[in-house]
């Protein structure tokens, strides 16, 4: 944050036309400085090295380099908390899922085109997602190639025509025998919890001798 307590910001839309509308919402809302204003992904990317700002709002279909791509490269090399606002959340949970796995803290659907395209709209949406955003401390996510290679390096190896021993909990009692006691491991997550979970859960030991239950929160579309 600037030395006001402002939430620094760097917009990042194709449409000239959005990113005045989105600029123009912060600039009347107490708080916000927007630092910088990219066009496409790969401005974003070098934007977000030069202004490391607190909060990116970002775009997902744009040339050269699109959203998803961009929240890749800034998240393995320059990571800051990022809010995607884009009209392709409204056609799904697949884009959004893709954008919050490679990092991106949670997501604004812009409105439809013609007389719904005022974002006063999601106004109050954005601002309090951006608040929220800027809080959030990030960390260097692997990109979805080197995460994938990890994730297949930790998964257990057992040689062929071995069986695996049944292992035992903490009370001595073999795995899937009924037991009035055992361990269990409780993980709520909400704004940025996706990319964190997938850095956290391959970590668990195949013994791990309890039951892990996970609760994240998402939009009822999902």
């Amino acid at each position: 944050m600037t030395s006001h307590g402002k939430v620094r910001v760097l917009i990042v839309d194709d449409s000239a036309f959005m990113r005045k509308v989105l600029h123009s919402i912060l600039l009347a809302e107490p708080g916000f400085d927007v630092v910088g204003e990219a066009r496409d992904g790969r401005e974003a990317a070098a934007q977000a090295e030069a202004l490391k700002p607190d909060v990116i709002t970002m775009d997902i279909n744009m040339p050269h380099v699109d959203g998803l791509q961009a929240t890749e490269q800034i998240m393995s090399t320059n990571p800051r908390p990022i809010l995607i606002v884009s009209s392709e959340s409204r056609e799904g949970a697949e884009i959004t899922l893709k954008a919050l796995e490679l990092g991106a803290i949670d997501f604004v659907a812009k409105p439809n085109s013609g007389v719904d395209l005022d974002m006063s709209s999601v106004r109050d949406e954005l601002v309090r997602k951006l608040r929220v955003a800027a809080k959030v401390r990030v960390v260097r996510t692997a990109s979805r190639t080197k995460l994938g290679q990890e994730i297949a390096s930790s998964a257990p190896r057992t040689e062929p025509g071995i069986a695996s021993k049944p292992q035992s909990n903490l009370n001595g009692a073999p795995v899937g025998r009924s037991n009035s006691k055992f361990p269990l491991v409780v993980i709520a997550a909400s704004t940025g919890g996706p990319a964190t979970l997938m850095k956290l859960m391959p970590a668990f030991p195949r013994e791990f001798p309890g039951a892990v239950i996970l609760v994240q929160h998402m939009p009822g579309n999902f």
